[in-house]
């Protein structure tokens, strides 16, 4: 069993550094009013978001981008969601 530790954790802007670099953001959705609002809620200068509509768009690019996270659609026609995180995560 592990010790608690009385450790705070605070945002760097919180306490006036400069953030090294936004959190990237990605998002596959063949509907565009999903991604519109996925944009929204990831707002810059906090998040660097990427969004597409077709799986093989986003496999080409994604490795470029380096994300933070991925969020997809897993219906996505043509390569479903689940096999964009495969290859994703075996490239």
């Amino acid at each position: 069993r592990r010790a608690a530790l009385d450790i705070e954790f605070v945002p760097a802007a919180c306490l006036g550094a400069a953030r090294l670099r936004a959190r990237r953001i990605v998002a596959i959705d063949y509907d565009a009013s999903i991604g519109h609002r996925l944009r929204s809620a990831f707002p810059e200068p906090d998040y660097e978001f990427h969004w597409f509509a077709a799986s093989r768009e986003a496999l080409g690019r994604i490795h470029g981008i380096r994300p933070d996270a991925i969020g997809c659609d897993l219906l996505l026609p043509g390569l479903d969601g689940r096999a964009v995180l495969v290859a994703v995560k075996m490239s």
